[in-house]
C-alpha cells in the first residue's frame, strides 16, 4: 500500500510537533511556577561537618534563581572562604534535592545535598555530603533561612534530633 506524500509529511510535522510540546511545556510551566515561587532570592546560610566542633557553624549568603528548570545557588561571603555552585530540583513541594560543585579548580570537591522545607517556609533544613579539598569524604547538617530567628530555629530542631541512641548506651557499659 502507497502512503500519499502528503499525508507522510504531515505525519512528520505532527511528530515534531509532540516533539517540542514534550520538551518545550514542562520548561514552560517550570518557569511559570517560578515565577511566583517564593524560594528564589536571598537566604542566610549555615552548613557544619559532623566532625566539627558542637556550635561550630560555617556562616554565608546564598543567593537562589532558576536556571534551566532547576534552581541555582550561589555563595557569598562564607566565613571559611568557601565558594561553591549547587542545582537543586524541587520534589514534591516540600523537598530539594541536587548537587553542589567547588569553585577551586581541579579538585575533587563536590557532592549532593538534600534540604527539606519546614511546614510554615520560614526554613530549610538537610543534609550535604561530598569530597574536601584533600579529596576526603565528608557529611553535615545544612540549614537555611531568609531570618537569622529561623536559622536559630532550625539549628536548634537539628539539636533536638539528636536524641542519644539507647542501643549505643547500652553496649557502652
Amino acid at each position: 500500500m502507497f502512503i500519499p506524500v502528503t499525508s507522510l509529511l504531515l505525519q512528520l510535522f505532527w511528530a515534531l510537533v509532540g516533539a517540542v510540546l514534550g520538551v518545550a511545556a514542562p520548561a514552560i510551566v517550570f518557569r511559570i511556577q517560578q515565577s511566583r515561587s517564593t524560594f528564589r532570592g536571598k537566604w542566610l546560610s549555615n552548613y557544619q561537618g559532623i566532625d566539627e566542633e558542637p556550635g561550630t557553624w560555617v556562616t554565608e549568603t546564598v543567593h537562589v534563581f532558576a536556571r534551566l528548570g532547576k534552581f541555582r545557588f550561589k555563595n557569598e561571603g562564607n566565613s571559611r572562604r568557601y565558594n561553591y555552585k549547587a542545582d537543586a530540583s524541587l520534589f514534591k513541594e516540600d523537598y530539594l534535592h541536587g548537587t553542589w560543585t567547588s569553585q577551586y579548580p581541579g579538585g575533587p570537591n563536590r557532592g549532593v545535598f538534600i534540604l527539606t522545607f519546614v511546614t510554615d517556609g520560614e526554613f530549610l533544613c538537610g543534609y550535604w555530603v561530598g569530597r574536601d579539598r584533600r579529596g576526603a569524604n565528608r557529611y553535615g547538617r545544612w540549614v537555611l533561612s531568609r531570618t537569622e530567628t529561623g536559622l536559630a530555629e532550625a539549628k536548634a530542631m537539628f539539636d533536638d534530633m539528636r536524641m542519644p541512641n539507647p542501643h549505643w548506651a547500652s553496649v557502652a557499659r
